[in-house]
């Protein structure tokens, strides 16, 4: 196995018997979290709908708890995969659940914090860390089989 540790980054339960081997193409907006807190932040608030929405298609309802931590990410990807390095640090937890209806409950929550003498910043200085706690409950219909 690549990653032996990777399953103490999260945890998944969903019924086998709900499993597609084959989903259809889907036309789906993931810019779910409307935030306008800087452009990285805006942008990895949602980097996580398309796993979420994928999974969903594939076994149908499923409850999700996915955690990244500043130690175990290095431990488990080391400097040269992991975003946390000596200027950031980056923690976030997602915990989604939905049901056979689609009806879904997020509640998601965000770290990240610049180090270092430069932080996290684009070439003009601005800081991009954020802190963000964010839940939500929705409903996506699920793609009917061809």
């Amino acid at each position: 196995m690549e990653r032996p540790g990777i399953e103490n980054h999260y945890t998944l339960t969903y019924n086998t018997a709900n499993v597609r081997d084959v989903i259809p193409y889907d036309d789906f907006d993931y810019k779910i979290i409307k935030t306008t807190i800087n452009p990285v932040a805006d942008s990895l608030v949602n980097e996580i709908w398309p796993l979420l929405r994928i999974l969903f298609l594939a076994v149908g309802a499923y409850e999700i708890d996915i955690q990244f931590d500043h130690a175990r990410d290095m431990a488990e990807f080391g400097p040269d995969k992991c975003p946390n390095d000596q200027y950031t640090e980056y923690h976030a937890r997602h915990q989604f659940q939905i049901d056979a209806d689609g009806n879904w409950k997020a509640v998601f929550e965000y770290d990240l914090k610049g180090r270092g003498p430069n932080g996290y910043t684009d070439n003009n200085g601005f800081y991009y860390g954020f802190k963000l706690a964010w839940e939500k409950v929705d409903n996506w219909a699920r793609i009917p089989r061809h």
